[in-house]
């Protein structure tokens, strides 16, 4: 009796494990864009996108920016679906940079706004995913 209640805990424990490491599922999204001063509009000074963050993918997400500037300056935010700030950093010409932060988790709408000036130049990356492995 003793052997077949341990079996049957042994099997409860099991399922129970594959449950909950089941429930997260891998997500990775990527927005990329070149910025050039040539095409520059005062009513485009706000560059916005957005990343769409589904269920079940862990407490945290990893963020990686990539911002590397020729000229002028460009400041970054993220907002959760909240409307709140979850990640701010403000570029410059000097500081290209790959940053990599771990934020938490939120399901829903994540709004990416770059402002920039007529005089910012440069390319940019950011990416979220759950996987701390992800190289790019």
């Amino acid at each position: 009796m003793k052997k077949l209640f341990a079996l049957l805990m042994f099997f409860i424990l099991v399922i129970a494990y594959t449950a909950y490491a089941g429930n997260t599922a891998p997500y990775y999204e990527s927005l990329e864009g070149i910025i050039d001063s040539e095409n520059f509009e005062e009513e485009y000074s706000v560059l916005k996108n957005s990343f769409n963050v589904p269920k079940n993918v862990g407490d945290k997400i990893s963020l990686d920016v990539i911002c590397v500037l020729d000229s002028g300056n460009a400041d970054l935010k993220l907002k959760n679906p909240s409307g709140e700030i979850a990640y701010s950093h403000n570029f410059s010409i000097n500081d290209n940079q790959k940053i990599n932060e771990e934020i938490k988790s939120e399901e829903g709408k994540w709004t990416l706004e770059i402002f920039i000036s007529e005089e910012t130049e440069g390319k940019y990356r950011v990416t979220m995913n759950n996987d701390k492995d992800e190289e790019d």
